[in-house]
């Protein structure tokens, strides 16, 4: 069991960098407008804050950590599901 989540803990530091890059790629493809600029903002410190947050709270008890991950996930997934329906209308 030990080792699953050793690996896990590996996998999901990983798939945060990922996603970050993969953010950054996908803001690179907005369209060059203020309200572009205003959103791919939020979206990269959001996007980025995940992992730096998944690292901050590796120091933290195990309670903690739970906590913030669900609590930034809900967040993550609130973000992106606004992005998704504000990208589909334009």
């Amino acid at each position: 069991m030990q080792n699953y989540n050793s690996k896990f803990k590996i996998n999901l530091k990983d798939r945060c960098y990922q996603f970050s890059l993969d953010t950054i790629n996908f803001i690179n493809t907005l369209p060059n407008k203020r309200a572009a600029w205003i959103i791919a903002d939020q979206l990269l410190r959001s996007a980025m804050s995940i992992g730096a947050n998944l690292i901050e709270g590796s120091a933290a008890s195990s309670m903690d950590i739970t906590s913030r991950n669900r609590t930034k996930l809900a967040d993550g997934l609130a973000i992106l599901g606004g992005l998704e329906q504000k990208i589909c209308k334009a």
